[in-house]
């Protein structure tokens, strides 16, 4: 089955198939119970509850509740109920194969995303993360909302590993395996699959939705019988993911049989005219329905005869047009006949014939009764500047009536009682006063309407009709339109990620698990590849990547994640080459905050996805953490991911461990050969700062940038001052995260471990010929002895100094409060067991540079330290780069 995240997902993803059956369990006041429940179901109450509030907001919102002790079991009760089957009815159970299981099954498939890890590679709508979906198939080539959602579905569950090689293969012949020899490629129509089912279900589908399937059912037909056999093979290729969708087997041979012959019931029924033409429809001379309750103004009338543009446009198109009758204007006839032209006349002939004798009947009545009373009046008005009699099509009483009549001319032609001239009544039964008819019209009229309404029936229970015919071919309708959905899915995936330079990746057995994932030219998903730094990644296990802040170490491992769920997918990866093994599953654990609703703290929702993710991993697993135990104080977070390295390590996954606990780096840790440290690059710029080149290389790197990062990014210099101050009070063995020997049960001097440092003079010595060259000339160099302080002046220098420790440390920093940097440093030393402190400074000017410059000249006498061999107390400072062995 599904974990509590991977549920979440898939219905945040999916949204709701209406009804969506909801056990009692998963009400708000459960959802909110902790005692005795276990901390995965209270996260899936949780989350299922907010999507169903989010639900209530939409109109095809449908729920149903439901009780029951066994909730799988009230679920299948409640199905049976539902579609009519007996009590006994039996049903089977497929699992969902991931995690452990997966190797277990014939056809193995990776494991479901979590929700956290949907989330933080954009595979469902995140806040300030790139969304994955988009950037795959974005709306702007064209998809229709069909194919996103199945690349969506696919992102969040990826397929076994033939059918993502049956995909990988399809986007190639597609992009760029077909030749103009090939010819054109059919058009496949997009028809939602369910849209299918409840339509013909319920028998309300339309000519014009008819039409639609049959041209889906004609362009998959064409597609697996093309001459060119590039199509051919991409389309059989698609038969697989198709089978995967829709949960039956679906074979090339029983699919365009079924096409074939629900294109032959459809043109059985449908007018060809419609089938040509798709959704066209005919336009009526004004409108071709009105809303009975709009308004219409009173002085609108329509002339007696005359053809519009939209008659003659109906006429050359062989629509089946209303007869062409006297003196009923055409508005009238195609208001009231607005079933004409969807299906054959010979599925509904008496009903049109009688229909049309109705019209023909009411035109002669008109014309008998309502015209000589126009000509006469009009006549009769030719001198006067009023209002001409006309006959009136009254829209919002679908009637024919005289206006204008002039009084004189009703008055005589009722005292002559030749015709049995009246007013009219409206639809609610009120007389209406300056309009005129007669009784034969009103009879004409009703039978016209009657016969109409009746035509219109049996066109609607031709189209139900053919519903009913087409139930049978349902199952493979749907297996037709799921092909098409996704074949025009990945034929505009693979042409926009051919536009942006992706590739393929070479995809893996399932069965190895000893070739190296390799990508070459990675870029992250969301860059253009001429804006981006390339990397190459080969993972071959647990890789530690350590690197300063804003150095790119979360970019790296999203784009290497969201590459291997591409890839994964059978889809293109933003990579010049890839070699991508078979992963069961893929985890991302990013940043976590608190969980007030769960009354867990951001630390706790840490360890609760850990927990999680250990329970799945395998061998056959990617696993990605970025920052993990930064919740909790940074001595018990450092020993939790040391753990988790080793766990992770032990299980044989691969992946990255992104981490700014340097500690981790000097733990005892038992890792096998496979793990490796990695390091983001930084290199000096020509103001002396350290800057990240975004590229990941072997390596571990003890810098932080944390207060560069903060001036950056717009902190107060007097914070960042004051910062720097308050660091100088904080062993430096904290700092970077070494084990301090304060927290050893036996501390040794380090003498005992690493040569002792070279006397303090030869240390001056360094210093002053390191910040000749960085200066440009040779400073004076000042020694502050074991009992010495720094001079009182010393606090207006930013100065760069080097300290001896008697242990054999040594030391170098750079500050501008030399005395308080000394004295917190003696105080360490003290509280080590080493109470002899000595420092060699030089003092930089502030027209020579200040503070910036200090940086720089201190960063160049580490690296000098470092070269000569001497044992450092810290290689690293707030500013500066350390490197180290990559074993």
């Amino acid at each position: 089955g599904l974990t509590s995240e991977s549920a979440a997902a898939r219905l945040a993803a999916g949204g709701l198939a209406p009804p969506l059956y909801v056990h009692s369990s998963m009400d708000a006041g459960h959802a909110g119970r902790s005692t005795g429940v276990a901390g995965q179901t209270r996260r899936l109450r949780l989350e299922v509850g907010n999507i169903l509030s989010a639900g209530t907001n939409d109109g095809d919102y449908s729920k149903q509740r439901y009780d029951g002790k066994d909730p799988v079991q009230g679920l299948l009760n409640l199905v049976k109920r539902e579609y009519g089957m007996t009590v006994d009815q039996s049903f089977e159970f497929i699992g969902i194969n991931g995690g452990r299981e997966a190797a277990a099954s014939k056809r193995p498939r990776p494991f479901p995303l979590t929700l956290s890890t949907a989330q933080q590679l954009g595979v469902l709508p995140t806040r300030s993360v790139p969304p994955l979906l988009s950037h795959a198939l974005p709306t702007s080539s064209g998809a229709p909302a069909g194919c996103r959602a199945y690349i969506q579905e696919l992102l969040l569950h990826p397929p076994p590993r033939d059918t993502a090689a049956a995909i990988s293969e399809a986007c190639v012949l597609m992009s760029t395996g077909l030749s103009p020899s090939d010819g054109g490629v059919p058009r496949l129509e997009v028809v939602p699959p369910q849209k299918i089912t409840k339509l013909l279900w319920k028998k309300e589908a339309t000519h014009v939705f008819f039409s639609e399937i049959s041209a889906m059912a004609s362009a998959v037909r064409r597609t697996l019988e093309h001459d060119s056999s590039v199509v051919r093979r991409a389309g059989e290729l698609l038969l697989n993911p198709t089978a995967l969708k829709t949960g039956r087997n679906v074979t090339k041979e029983s699919l365009v049989k079924a096409c074939r012959e629900a294109e032959e019931v459809i043109g059985a029924v449908v007018a060809e005219e419609v089938l040509d033409k798709g959704d066209w429809k005919p336009r009526a001379q004004v409108a071709t329905s009105i809303d009975v309750d709009a308004e219409v103004d009173d002085d609108e009338y329509n002339e007696l005869d005359g053809e519009t543009e939209a008659d003659l446009e109906a006429l050359a198109l062989g629509l089946d047009a209303p007869p062409q009758v006297d003196y009923v204007p055409r508005q009238f006839l195609r208001i009231n006949e607005a079933w004409r032209g969807r299906v054959r006349r010979d599925r509904v002939q008496s009903a049109l014939d009688a229909c049309e004798t109705a019209a023909r009947e009411l035109a002669e009545v008109i014309g008998r009764d309502l015209v000589p009373l126009i000509e006469t009046s009009n006549a009769e008005q030719q001198t006067r500047k009023v209002n001409r009699c006309h006959l009136e099509h009254d829209q919002r009483n679908n009637s024919l009536w005289l206006r204008h009549l002039p009084a004189a001319v009703a008055k005589r032609v009722q005292a002559e009682g030749l015709i049995d001239l009246k007013h009219p009544m409206d639809r609610y039964g009120k007389q209406i006063g300056d309009r005129w008819t007669t009784l034969a019209v009103e009879t004409a009229l009703d039978r016209y309407r009657v016969t109409s309404f009746e035509a219109g029936k049996e066109v609607a229970g031709a189209l139900r009709a053919l519903a009913g015919d087409l139930e049978l071919l349902v199952a493979d309708l749907v297996s037709a339109a799921t092909f098409s959905t996704v074949a025009t899915a990945v034929s505009l995936h693979a042409r926009h990620a051919v536009s942006r330079g992706w590739r393929p990746a070479q995809l893996l057995p399932a069965n190895d698990a000893s070739t190296p994932w390799h990508l070459t030219g990675l870029v992250p998903f969301w860059m253009d590849r001429d804006d981006a730094l390339v990397n190459d990644v080969l993972l071959d296990g647990i890789s530690i990547l350590t690197g300063p802040n804003m150095a790119g170490k979360s970019t790296v491992l999203r784009a290497t994640a969201a590459a291997a769920l591409l890839a994964s997918c059978g889809l293109h990866c933003p990579v010049k080459s890839a070699s991508v093994p078979f992963f069961d599953s893929l985890i991302v654990r990013m940043s976590s905050t608190d969980s007030p609703a769960e009354g867990l703290s951001s630390y706790a929702v840490e360890m609760a996805e850990v927990g999680q993710m250990l329970d799945v991993v395998t061998a056959k697993s990617a696993v990605f953490i970025d920052e993990l135990g930064r919740g909790t104080e940074a001595r018990h977070g450092t020993a939790m991911a040391g753990a988790v390295v080793e766990e992770l390590d032990r299980s044989g996954a691969r992946g990255i461990f992104a981490t700014h606990l340097h500690g981790v780096l000097d733990l005892g840790l038992n890792l096998s050969p496979f793990a490796k440290r990695m390091m983001m690059e930084t290199r000096d710029d020509r103001d002396g700062r350290l800057r990240p080149t975004l590229r990941m290389v072997l390596g571990e790197c003890r810098e932080s940038l944390a207060l560069q990062t903060a001036t950056d990014m717009g902190v107060s210099d007097e914070v960042v001052q004051r910062s720097q101050a308050l660091l100088a009070q904080i062993p430096e063995t904290v700092v970077v995260g070494k084990t301090s020997p304060a927290f050893q049960e036996n501390p040794s001097p380090a003498s005992t471990i690493l040569a002792e440092a070279p006397p303090l003079e030869s240390l001056r010595e360094l210093l002053v010929s390191v910040g000749a060259l960085e200066l440009g000339s040779v400073p004076e160099a000042g020694i502050v002895h074991v009992d010495d302080v720094p001079p009182p002046a010393a606090r207006a220098w930013s100065c760069v100094y080097v300290l001896r420790r008697g242990d054999g440390w040594a030391y170098c920093g750079e500050t501008d409060d030399l005395g308080g940097r000394l004295g917190a440093h003696r105080a360490t030393a003290a509280r080590e067991g080493s109470n002899e402190v000595e420092c060699a400074f030089i003092a930089v000017p502030r027209e020579g540079g200040g503070k910036s410059r200090a940086r720089a000249l201190e960063s160049r006498v580490i690296r000098k330290l470092k070269a000569e061999g001497i044992p450092l107390l810290s290689g690293s400072d707030a500013r500066n780069t350390s490197f180290g062995s990559a074993a």
